[in-house]
């Protein structure tokens, strides 16, 4: 069980990369979605991860770069190396 105190930064943080997104801010939202992601204790399999990776899922989907760099920054089935990506 994640500490509450970590899990409510951690929702802040979603929080304010959502807004931040719906203002447009696209660079500071993922910054704000990532840091919450750094936060989460390992294996990040916290019912919360889910919401973060949907946070970073929906700002770089169509960016195909983007989503590949993100699919390795979660762990996801994508190219470790990027620079061959």
């Amino acid at each position: 069980m994640m500490d509450q105190r970590l899990e409510s930064a951690v929702r802040r943080l979603c929080r304010d990369g959502a807004a931040l997104a719906a203002d447009g801010e696209r660079a500071m939202a993922l910054e704000s979605y990532l840091e919450a992601w750094q936060l989460l204790p390992e294996p990040k399999d916290a019912p919360i991860a889910a919401d973060v990776r949907a946070g970073i899922r929906g700002l770089v989907r169509g960016t195909a770069a983007l989503e590949r760099a993100a699919a390795v920054i979660l762990r996801e089935d994508a190219p470790r190396d990027l620079a061959r990506a």
